[in-house]
């Protein structure tokens, strides 16, 4: 099965499960091939001679296209029977799953049987009122014997004539008595047996779906079939599952020494129904899966999909129909959203490998969160348990079956994964696999949760990133939408278009995306951190603008950044920009940032010459709601007067203690504790040039007890506060030493002078 890249296509609006009905036309409708053995067994049963009746056995595998075999074959005698009416088969078709009990069959056969012996259009029913209305029956005898022989085989029919003829006149009772009274079974049997013989007239009987009865049910047609069934010039073929049919009649347990089964003693011939070819198959899964096939794209995941699961699945057309069903229930909600194949494969699990799916179900924190709170050992044992647990004629299809679904956790689940190269974690996210978070979780709610950015957003922007409209909207939809917290999601946009610039064919740069970020940098610096994304939004949103000029030259990179800025953008986003390219180039300690001119030098002293002058612009106004200051003073130190930026600094901090919980954040280090942030003081280090300690401790002292501050707010000037005081204490009991050092020194110079 070949899958062509198409243009992605939309769910059909008309909902309709796929036709599992049997074809009838082995001409225009022969998919799988059973046309030629149609053909050959219409010849043989057309030249058989069963003076004494003959029984054939059709068997295929449950939903392998029985029905069709018949139908085929049912066409090729009608045409020769136009041919020559003379030696015409007349067929019966008996389908004994629509009744129930031994004695319900056996009658229900003989009216069906009797309906064909009709002559002149006379009908069972037409047979049944004459006995009852007139004062006798002009009834073919051998349609007489027939309906004789149902009635006797279920006598509650016979006494329920009986008694309507009771009420009836006395010449509807001799009507009866003539042709009906009570026979015995065998009474009937011979007559009909007797009729048939004169007539000289053939019959070809299908019973179908024998493998659809119960056990009792399947013996009771066998006996029939054996004993009153047995009729001259009456051949039977009889379709079912060897399997199923075994099974009910506990043959292989039964049997002994060579001796003839049940079934053997009844069936004369049986017949295989050849095997669907694997190409008429898979060309079928192509026209019924269309719908959701088209979404597919060709790769090495989806050949092994193909490889260690289609050509064990689909073994017959029905197993076709089912899975078409159940991707026509399950596709449309999540077109477009889940990647295609992998909601393909899954169906497929559900339907054909219950155990593996079942699995699957039950283990989102082993295969998605990959089980952090167990050691690898224990991660590699419950994945040989679980490989244990499947049955081994499949064991190694299922676990390469997963693997390509969750290729994360293919070391684990294979048994040596030394050599194989998987696909890495980004092209899982960015198809939206069933291996990543939002893949697997929009799959078994059978929904994307309105609390998560749609992938169909992401494609839009990633396949437009010079349409200015697009970036525009994408990323103001982003931020709208929001989590159940009601944190906006821009920071999961930005992680989504960010796995997007990781694989080798990556999404290209564009100047819109670029520009659309920028005009909204202001506002995403200054989201919480927990507003969503890896790293929160803002570094979230740098490290994607890193990304998106690193895959120009420098010079195209720097002639971007500087026309995306233009002339007006915030000095805080400005200065945030300038320190991140600065420290790339190595104007600025990189503390491990990347090394290397992501712009070339000249825009980049361009950036910091617009940020400067922005910085002096609004320091008197707009910077100081910036988000954090820690750029801004990089900024205006290294490129300005540091002593004015120290001192503007130590006044912000004075005047306002939501201020000063904003310098915090520059001299803190944050780690999470049950939800709450726990700040940590790392020191000033070299930033000591535009922090004034004094200043920052003695407006620590008054704020720590300030009303209207959050409560992250009030740790982390507390957390400064802890820290500035261990600082100076260590910065005296230092000074003590070099003094007690410098005077030891001294009395030793002295004394030795002496």
């Amino acid at each position: 099965m070949v899958v062509v890249e198409k243009d992605r296509v939309e769910a059909p609006e008309t909902f309709k499960f796929a036709d599992d009905a049997p074809r009838h036309d082995p001409w225009s409708e022969d998919d799988f091939g059973y046309r030629p053995f149609a053909k050959r067994l219409a010849d043989v049963l057309w030249q058989l001679s069963a003076p004494n009746g003959y029984v054939i056995g059709l068997h295929g595998a449950w939903g392998s296209g029985k029905t069709t075999a018949l139908n085929f074959i049912a066409h090729f005698l009608g045409a020769k029977n136009r041919e020559d009416t003379k030696r015409a088969v007349e067929i019966v078709r008996f389908s004994p799953w629509m009744f129930s009990g031994q004695q319900d069959l056996i009658s229900a056969f003989f009216r069906v049987l009797a309906e064909a012996l009709k002559d002149g259009g006379e009908t069972v029913r037409k047979v049944r009122t004459a006995a009852r209305t007139t004062a006798k029956a002009a009834v073919d005898p051998t349609v007489r014997a027939a309906v004789t022989l149902a009635v006797t085989a279920h006598p509650p029919e016979a006494a329920a004539i009986r008694a309507g003829g009771a009420l009836a006149k006395s010449a509807m009772e001799q009507t009866i008595d003539a042709w009906l009274g009570e026979p015995t079974l065998q009474a009937a049997y011979q007559d009909l047996v007797k009729r048939l013989r004169k007539s000289g007239r053939r019959f070809v009987v299908f019973i179908d779906d024998i493998d659809r009865l119960e056990p009792s049910e399947v013996r009771s047609i066998m006996q029939m079939v054996k004993s009153v069934g047995q009729l001259p010039n009456v051949v039977y073929v009889l379709a079912y599952d060897r399997r199923i049919v075994w099974r009910a009649l506990g043959e292989r347990e039964q049997q002994k020494g060579g001796e003839p089964t049940f079934t053997e003693k009844i069936i004369q011939h049986e017949l295989e129904l050849p095997h669907a070819q694997r190409s008429a198959l898979l060309r079928r899964v192509d026209r019924e899966l269309a719908f959701v096939l088209s979404n597919v794209q060709s790769s090495t995941r989806w050949l092994e999909i193909i490889q260690h699961g289609f050509h064990r699945w689909i073994q017959s057309p029905r197993d076709i129909v089912r899975l078409s069903n159940a991707l026509r229930f399950t596709w449309p909600p999540l077109a477009a959203e889940v990647d295609a194949a992998d909601v393909v494969a899954m169906e497929a699990l559900r339907l054909f490998d219950p155990v593996a799916f079942d699995w699957v179900r039950a283990n989102r924190d082993f295969l998605i969160d990959g089980g952090a709170y167990r050691s690898d050992t224990e991660k590699k044992t419950y994945a040989a348990t679980f490989r244990q647990s499947l049955d081994p004629a499949h064991r190694d299809d299922i676990v390469e079956l997963l693997s390509a679904l969750f290729p994360s956790k293919s070391k684990i689940l294979r048994v040596d994964d030394r050599f194989s190269f998987g696909e890495i974690w980004a092209e899982t996210v960015n198809r939206r696999g069933i291996g990543s978070h939002k893949g697997y979780d929009a799959y078994f709610s059978l929904f994307p949760s309105d609390h998560v950015i749609p992938k169909s957003l992401v494609d839009a922007a990633a396949a437009a990133p010079d349409d200015e409209s697009v970036q525009t909207a994408a990323l103001a939809t982003a931020i709208a939408m929001v989590d159940e917290q009601k944190h906006t999601l821009v920071g999961d946009y930005i992680d989504e278009l960010s796995y997007r610039q990781a694989p080798r064919n990556g999404m290209r740069p564009g100047k819109a995306m670029l520009k659309a970020f920028i005009k909204q940098a202001a506002f995403i610096q200054n989201l919480n951190e927990r507003a969503g994304g890896l790293f929160g939004p803002g570094p979230g949103m740098h490290l994607l603008l890193r990304q998106i000029l690193v895959a120009w030259d420098a010079k195209t990179a720097g002639a971007a950044l500087l026309e995306a800025v233009g002339h007006d953008a915030p000095a805080e986003v400005l200065a945030t920009l300038w320190v991140w390219r600065a420290r790339e180039s190595g104007v600025l300690p990189a503390e491990g940032a990347q090394v290397g001119d992501v712009i070339d030098k000249a825009s980049l002293r361009e950036l910091g010459r617009r940020a400067l002058a922005a910085i002096l612009a609004e320091q008197d106004r707009a910077l100081v709601n910036a988000p954090y200051y820690w750029d801004i003073m990089h900024t205006w130190s290294k490129l300005g007067v540091a002593s004015e930026a120290k001192a503007w600094l130590a006044g912000v901090a004075k005047a306002d203690p939501h201020n000063l919980a904003k310098i915090a954040r520059g001299v803190l280090a944050r780690s999470m504790d049950g939800g709450r942030n726990q700040w940590f003081f790392r020191g000033l280090g070299d930033d000591i040039s535009f922090y004034d300690p004094e200043a920052l401790l003695a407006a620590c002292e008054t704020a720590a007890e300030a009303q209207g501050l959050d409560e992250d707010e009030t740790d982390r000037i507390i957390a400064l506060r802890d820290g500035l005081r261990a600082a100076r204490k260590a910065e005296l009991a230092r000074a003590k030493a070099a003094r007690q050092v410098k005077r030891v020194a001294a009395r030793k110079a002295k004394s030795g002078h002496d």
